[in-house]
């Protein structure tokens, strides 16, 4: 289970990786060879979390929505305020996710990422953080890769206990949604499925975990625009794909998204890479959109 920390400055990241270490270390009172940190080479932090504290987890498609769920909920549990969650990003919870290995350089400081000891993390400042950073170091927690650990780890039970509720709540979104389609109120024009592809489709039938509905509503209401939709209408049906989530937006980001999509010349696109999770081909050249966008485009 991996915590992506990102601030706009290095201390304020550094301040959100110290208070979940400490949950960690004192709270769940997981030991340190549970538990690695690491500075990402720019402003963040990654915290990663072997998946042996959550004891025996069987293979399962759905394993990122759980993971996503402890991921979103560790931080309140945490006692973090509200700007300090705000640094963590839920948004990696998708089945396969690009991950910056330990001892490559960030293309934008020429910084490596390294991995940081307890000591180091809770001692050292942002500026000497980055002054160890100018070079490759050696892993003591894990092979050369950041990511197989090298000593045992016992199983946690609080954690142990937030897994199990985690995979029920997922387990259950999944059956809720499973082969149903929300009946939208469409009064006139295109149907829907006529404007949206079907990875768009899908996304509007399906939940979408904690960190990922202001950028879905987005990529929906971008879509809306494209079809022709009205402002009104696209407001009407994410409205109504809003309340269906497990955890609904505020009204009023839903307004605020649809304002910023239809006040912006041209609105935004959404490419394929941003859907695939939700798209159903394997090869996106069975798609019949992406093969219709190709020859409009060339």
């Amino acid at each position: 289970l991996f915590f992506d920390i990102d601030g706009r400055k290095l201390v304020e990241s550094q301040e959100v990786a110290k208070k979940l270490a400490s949950f960690f270390y004192h709270q769940w009172e997981l030991d340190k060879n549970a538990v690695t940190l690491a500075y990402s080479g720019n402003r963040g932090y990654h915290i990663g979390i072997d998946s042996r504290v959550f004891g025996d987890i069987r293979p399962s498609k759905h394993l990122n929505r759980v993971f996503a769920r402890i991921r979103a909920k560790i931080p309140e549990i945490a006692d973090l305020s509200e700007d300090e969650r705000n640094l963590v990003d839920y948004s990696i919870s998708d089945k396969t996710r690009l991950w910056r290995l330990v001892n490559t350089r960030h293309a934008k400081s020429n910084l490596y990422k390294i991995q940081v000891s307890n000591k180091e993390l809770f001692c050292l400042s942002a500026d000497k953080i980055r002054g160890i950073a100018g070079s490759p170091r050696s892993l003591l927690l894990t092979d050369e890769t950041g990511l197989v650990p090298r000593f045992d780890v016992d199983m946690c039970s609080d954690a142990r206990e937030l897994y199990k509720k985690s995979a029920k709540s997922a387990k259950r979104q999944e059956r809720r949604y499973a082969g149903r389609e929300i009946n939208y109120e469409i009064d006139d024009g295109k149907p829907l499925k006529e404007i949206l592809c079907d990875a768009r489709y899908n996304l509007l039938n399906s939940h979408v975990p904690k960190g990922q509905r202001n950028r879905s509503a987005l990529v929906l209401a971008s879509a809306f625009r494209s079809g022709g939709y009205s402002g009104e209408k696209a407001r009407r049906i994410l409205g109504q794909w809003n309340a269906a989530q497990e955890e609904s937006l505020p009204n009023r980001e839903i307004d605020t998204v649809v304002k910023s999509v239809y006040r912006t010349p041209g609105g935004y696109r959404f490419g394929c890479k941003s859907l695939k999770e939700f798209c159903p081909y394997a090869d996106r050249r069975e798609c019949a959109d992406y093969r219709r966008f190709r020859v409009l485009t060339g």
